[in-house]
């Protein structure tokens, strides 16, 4: 573990600092990271086990290692806690991380937009003005309420009307008119859910739904959980039975 650890931080902190810029520049698969320094948590876990390797060099719990631990401490605070402080500060405005700046920069809590559907081909120049627009026929919305699982409006048309939900399609998603499932589309290059009505006052509500992989997921989460929680006194109820059938066993006559 000792030299894992070692190795493992030399590594890291090389993978951390300018000096592997090649490295970096021949592999574009490392970029996906990017951050280097998110190569210093491996740092951290490494350092901490090589932080704990002098004791395995003394008596525990003796004086030496006692003072060990002390000069350990003291020496973190000394010479780390000078770093412990952001390096600078920018000058920034609330404004200027407003949703139209930020859609209008292109600016995401990602690196690949890898929390975009893989339908979307192209992204929207700027938040959308209406949760729902028609953009075919004729008609109005005369109410909407919007959760963060469901999206309820009631529209009004006049005629037969294509109308566009602007939330990306993610599969979960459900359209249901009036109560009754029907179909929607997401093929258009923004990847945002589209659907058609027909003339008459309509309730439109779209529903979140757990796919079987997500539910299954979940499930599973939980039984890990439960077991995670439980497994102490799960133990203690099957060791009677484990142990009573050793002894069954070991009271079975041998046959040569």
């Amino acid at each position: 573990m000792v030299v894992f650890s070692f190795v493992l931080v030399l590594a890291a902190a090389f993978f951390s600092i300018s000096e592997s810029q090649f490295v970096w520049d021949r592999l574009p698969l490392l970029q996906y990271l990017e951050y280097p320094w998110r190569f210093l948590s491996l740092v951290a876990v490494g350092t901490a086990f090589l932080c704990g390797f002098p004791f395995l060099l003394v008596a525990p719990h003796s004086r030496w290692a006692n003072g060990m631990l002390v000069a350990l401490i003291l020496a973190l605070f000394l010479f780390q806690f000078p770093y412990a402080k952001p390096e600078k500060f920018y000058a920034t405005k609330d404004s200027d991380y407003s949703p139209e700046i930020i859609a209008a920069k292109g600016l995401a809590v990602n690196t690949v937009q890898e929390y975009e559907p893989i339908w979307v081909q192209e992204r929207p120049q700027m938040p959308a003005k209406e949760p729902l627009t028609f953009l075919q026929g004729q008609g109005r919305v005369l109410a909407a309420r919007l959760t963060p699982a469901a999206r309820e409006f009631v529209v009004e048309v006049a005629q037969a009307a294509r109308l566009r939900l602007n939330t990306f399609y993610f599969p979960g998603w459900t359209l249901y008119v009036d109560g009754i499932e029907q179909p929607l589309s997401y093929s258009n290059p923004q990847g945002v859910i589209e659907f058609s009505l027909e003339p008459g006052q309509q309730g439109v509500k779209f529903v979140f739904a757990d796919t079987p992989v997500r539910l299954w997921s979940s499930r599973l989460s939980w039984l890990a959980l439960f077991l995670l929680v439980f497994s102490p006194w799960i133990k203690t109820l099957i060791e009677p039975g484990r142990k009573m059938l050793l002894a069954v066993y070991a009271a079975r006559p041998f046959r040569r």
